[in-house]
């Protein structure tokens, strides 16, 4: 088969990513001439195709239509820890709504928590080690990338579980937000302290008693309006809660006290009156 190179090329990448080329000529006529097998002295064949200018336009539209559209992506920070939210921009409309793209930091799920419309979302970094990262969208014919900076993370989120008086730690995840720092309540308060593996107190805090405290519901998301409601507690059943501290090395230990309401916990007396309930190990 013969063929004269000439006229527009058209090029793009595949789904599976590869690189496809064509290069099409209009009013051409490509010529193919060989023999047959099975025919009297192999006679030969001529075979000729003129490609017409529709056939062109029809053809250049299929292929585009099934090319892989690149994104441009901008991203608000550039660089975060785990549990920080990231504004990712596309140069395309990526994101028609709140589910139809993935995106993906270091290769694993980052979670949409807000959808700004079709070029604008807000994500979650997702629990990935620190270091240099990238974040991936896809959505339908359209995809990008763009490098992205996963920083330590600042704190640790526990999640814990207080049942029949004992503390569990049920799960532990890195987190950019604050930890949970000495708080003056009037209601019943669980103040904890983090205490590294030679004994030192690394770091203190409260927040209000789970097992004392009324739980604080929101009526919804179906209720006409939202409505506060102050649950009392549910003796017997286990709680489960989250609290933030700072990111200890293993070997830490976290104590637990109970404290009435109003109390000062910045005052040494009131510390060292503070009532003991439990401790749990980090080691996860």
């Amino acid at each position: 088969m013969s063929r004269v190179e000439c006229g527009m090329r058209v090029s793009c990448n595949d789904s599976g990513g590869k690189r496809l080329g064509y290069r099409i000529c209009p009013g051409l006529e490509w010529a193919w001439h060989g023999g047959v097998a099975g025919l009297p002295g192999r006679k030969q064949i001529s075979v000729k195709i003129h490609v017409s200018i529709a056939t062109v336009v029809l053809l250049v539209s299929t292929l585009i239509s099934g090319c892989e559209r690149r994104s441009e992506l901008t991203l608000s920070p550039e660089g975060a820890s785990p549990g920080t939210v990231v504004r990712v921009t596309s140069s395309r409309s990526a994101f028609p709504d709140a589910t139809a793209a993935r995106v993906e930091i270091g290769g694993q799920r980052a979670i949409v928590v807000k959808w700004l419309g079709a070029t604008d979302v807000d994500v979650l970094v997702p629990n990935v080690a620190a270091g240099e990262s990238q974040v991936s969208v896809t959505s339908g014919k359209v995809s990008g990338a763009a490098p992205f900076t996963v920083l330590p993370a600042s704190a640790q989120e526990l999640v814990l579980q207080l049942k029949e008086g004992r503390f569990e730690l049920v799960a532990v995840y890195p987190t950019a937000d604050e930890p949970n720092m000495v708080t003056r309540s009037e209601e019943p308060q669980l103040s904890y302290d983090l205490i590294n593996a030679q004994g030192g107190l690394v770091f203190t805090g409260s927040i209000n008693n789970p097992a004392q405290a009324r739980m604080e519901l929101f009526d919804g998301p179906n209720a006409q309006e939202a409505v506060l409601r102050r649950e009392p507690p549910h003796p017997g059943r286990p709680v489960v809660f989250t609290l933030k501290v700072p990111i200890a090395q293993p070997g830490a230990t976290l104590k637990f006290y109970e404290v009435p309401p109003n109390a000062n916990l910045l005052d040494a007396a009131v510390r060292q009156s503070r009532r003991p309930v439990g401790e749990i190990k980090l080691e996860k």
